[in-house]
């Protein structure tokens, strides 16, 4: 094939998807300022006739037209009680789609019902939905997670996927210090869990991570899998309040940095850069 036919081709590609974009897009406005048509997804959701299949979808056509239908806005309230009705659907998916647009929508209701369920005793396969997945939903509006909560989850995660969900909406606050500093302790932790704490423990209480961190390094050494973690972490750790206990650190990571593994030198490399170069005898 000759360049110019291969770039031809390529033309008319990009050409026929701009077109289905288009029509997509023009199918979107035309339901959205259709009265009947958003009149009939509104039914179908209520209609206990129709399959989840078929409610899931009006959900998500709903979803689609939701940022620019005046006709959607005005029937908010009707919208939010229908898809109250599929909290507690026994299809999986369509229970899914309710709850995540629930939540999305702020609504107080679902935002409560989850919040129970990730607290509830009971195994993850009895709950409305899997704890990571509600605290993903909850988490688009922060509020809605109470920091008890989370601390709840993170001293006892269901599963790794619950623990690492957890600590990514865990907020910047000193009292998350304890429950953060036991999992980065926690060898049985998952690493990725693990790796992302020193960031986080360091913005809550800079003195007590480094703190913590020199214990680590101390008792774990520079071939641990964290030790590199933990050093990025202390490079970071820039208040005043915990100015001495980063140089102690420094001392200590420098001196492991001699004889450490590749990833932990490259890592204290950016803590030890900043130092000030020794005085002439």
């Amino acid at each position: 094939m000759k360049v110019s036919e291969y770039r031809q081709n390529m033309r008319d590609k990009v050409a026929k998807a701009a077109r289905e974009i288009d029509a997509d897009t023009q199918s979107a406005l035309d339901t959205a300022g259709d009265r009947a048509e958003v009149g009939n997804l509104i039914a179908i959701i209520n209609d206990n006739g129709a399959s989840a299949l078929k409610k899931g979808a009006a959900i998500d056509a709903l979803n689609t037209i939701s940022n620019f239908s005046p006709l959607l806005r005005a029937r908010m309230p009707e919208i939010v009680n229908a898809l109250r009705g599929h909290m507690d659907s026994g299809e999986q998916d369509l229970r899914e789609r309710a709850l995540g647009t629930l939540t999305a929508m702020k609504d107080e209701v679902a935002q409560e019902r989850l919040v129970a369920e990730i607290v509830a005793d009971k195994p993850e396969a009895e709950k409305l939905l899997p704890t990571a997945k509600s605290i993903a939903m909850l988490g688009r509006d922060e509020k809605s997670l109470p920091l008890a909560v989370l601390r709840q989850v993170i001293s006892n995660p269901p599963d790794d996927a619950c623990l690492i969900e957890a600590l990514r909406h865990l907020p910047s606050e000193p009292e998350a210090f304890g429950a953060l500093r036991a999992v980065m302790e926690n060898d049985d932790a998952p690493l990725e869990a693990r790796a992302m704490i020193p960031e986080m423990a360091c913005e809550m209480d800079a003195p007590a991570f480094v703190s913590a961190a020199r214990d680590l390094l101390k008792s774990k050494g520079a071939e641990h899998e964290l030790a590199p973690f933990l050093a990025k972490g202390v490079a970071g750790a820039n208040s005043a309040e915990a100015a001495e206990e980063v140089r102690a650190a420094k001392a200590e990571i420098s001196a492991l940095a001699e004889a450490a593994p590749e990833a932990f030198k490259s890592a204290a490399a950016a803590l030890l850069a900043n130092e000030d170069p020794p005085s002439d005898p």
